[in-house]
């Protein structure tokens, strides 16, 4: 690992300790004004724990390749990420997404192969972003309870077999994949006003791509 990789994976590590700090003082605190006067502070509290979780893994993932679809795929999630764990958190939440923010602008510094991130966003931008949304869900569906979790992971699950569907040119099945994928878990936790909103995002950029003339996907700069 190199003196670039560690500055990243140190960046990642603490906007990732930051966040999970974040999610357990919204928890401990409870409804507060700088943790943004939730109404269920403590499953937000673990869904802001899950962000800074995932911030982690993609920091990590990000120095272990060198493929720049990769590395495009983490920095668009370190950004979501940030994103979205000030709506969760709150003020409690701006140092962590700081921290994750930085991670992200490392990641986007590091050297790659002219043109190689536009090549990707360009032949496969829709089917990256539906990742990183299937990601979200993923991340909220393991901090969620019950049934309510598992249709979050259900829904990640099935948010990727849509887009290998699409591959397939099994366009109509795909679709209905998509849609079964983004409203179960989207209704459930519609309170959160976060989740719906994903799932809004994944419905309009998924649909499009998969209802759309069939192209496999292919490893084009590095996507595999």
């Amino acid at each position: 690992m190199n003196s670039g990789d560690r500055t990243l994976l140190a960046a990642g590590s603490i906007a990732a300790v930051l966040g999970v700090g974040a999610g357990v003082a919204e928890i401990v605190a409870g409804t507060v004004t700088w943790a943004g006067n939730k109404n269920d502070p403590t499953a937000l509290g673990w869904v802001t724990i899950g962000l800074g979780i995932v911030i982690g893994a993609a920091s990590l993932a990000a120095t272990r390749t060198r493929r720049p679809g990769a590395r495009l795929v983490a920095a668009a999630t370190l950004l979501v990420c940030a994103l979205l764990g000030l709506t969760t958190a709150g003020l409690a939440w701006i140092p962590a997404a700081v921290a994750a923010m930085v991670a992200c602008a490392l990641i986007v510094r590091r050297p790659r192969p002219a043109g190689a991130w536009r090549a990707v966003i360009r032949a496969q931008w829709t089917a990256v972003l539906v990742v990183v949304l299937s990601f979200i869900y993923l991340a909220f569906g393991i901090v969620a309870r019950d049934r309510v979790g598992l249709l979050g992971i259900a829904g990640a699950v099935a948010a990727c077999i849509a887009l290998a569907l699409h591959g397939r040119s099994h366009r109509a099945a795909a679709a209905v994949v998509m849609v079964v994928a983004a409203v179960p878990f989207a209704v459930a936790t519609a309170w959160t006003v976060v989740m719906p909103l994903t799932a809004v995002l994944m419905l309009a950029i998924g649909l499009p791509y998969v209802l759309g003339h069939s192209r496999p996907m292919t490893s084009t700069g590095g996507i595999s």
